[in-house]
């Protein structure tokens, strides 16, 4: 589906690119935290795991998941102590995983970029979805048009663009209080990682938080035409089976990590 293997089980549909950057995520959050540093060969092997993953997106190609994980791969370094003093080498790994992106990336990635840039210039093309979105919004006013109003202008109203049918159905009262409630829910993820005193478990609230984050400011930015238009879905209210799935499976694996957050011996209490 757009050039993206989908998986298929009768009538259940997986798109494994989509959820993998949360597997892997998990995944970077156990080796980081159980293996010691400072080897020699150690700078290698972070190469392997970052870029490893970054070759096998750009081939399929997807790489709104391939700057997720970029994304939550620095911040799990950097919070996890491992290169605090090694910028030079954080800047080369994003100087080569930019230099593999220029390469692979298309003429369409590009050209929906310039359509973010400029939309109104590309409104009859890519940039159709962002112009409508906005004007969509602009329209709504404070109490929408009302349940069950149709919305025929704007593909993808019950994924991507979902936030946008929400404001044009009920108006900015609603939208504004679930931006707050999103905000709310981002504060709180702090306060977890704050509370927290085990590593691994701070760990996958750091990883698996960055990315409830990333996919909330990029899909409200989006719907406004402050983010470029991705395949970026809200958690929690975008439709979809298996995205859904794992994103409550997460806060699940957040919830548990913090329920059991003073079940720990204190030689294994962080500084």
């Amino acid at each position: 589906m757009n050039g993206i293997p989908i998986y298929s089980f009768g009538f259940i549909r997986i798109n494994i690119w989509d959820v993998s950057p949360a597997l892997l995520v998990i995944a970077l959050c156990g080796i980081f935290t159980n293996r010691k540093w400072g080897k020699k060969y150690d700078i290698g092997y972070l190469l392997v795991l970052y870029l490893l993953p970054i070759f096998l997106y750009l081939m399929v190609p997807t790489i709104i998941s391939a700057v997720l994980y970029t994304i939550c791969y620095f911040v799990l370094l950097i919070m996890c102590g491992i290169v605090k003093k090694r910028y030079v080498f954080i800047l080369s790994m994003f100087i080569g995983g930019g230099a593999l992106f220029i390469l692979k990336t298309s003429f369409h990635h590009w050209e929906r970029f310039m359509a973010f840039l400029y939309p109104f210039q590309y409104a009859d093309t890519v940039g159709y979805q962002t112009v409508k979105s906005i004007e969509i919004i602009s329209d709504a006013g404070l109490w929408g048009h009302g349940f069950g109003a149709e919305l025929r202008l704007l593909g993808s109203v019950e994924n991507h663009f979902v936030l946008t049918y929400i404001i044009y159905i009920f108006g900015w009262v609603l939208g504004g209080a679930m931006i707050v409630l999103f905000i709310l829910l981002i504060a709180r993820l702090f306060y977890t990682v704050k509370d927290s005193r085990e590593m691994y478990g701070k760990s996958l609230i750091i990883g698996l938080g960055s990315l409830f984050i990333l996919q909330s400011i990029w899909n409200i930015a989006m719907v406004v035409g402050l983010a470029p238009a991705a395949s970026v879905n809200l958690p929690f209210i975008s439709y979809g089976g298996i995205g859904f799935i794992f994103q409550v499976a997460a806060i699940g694996l957040i919830l548990s990590v913090y329920r059991r957050k003073n079940m720990i011996s204190s030689r294994h209490i962080i500084g």
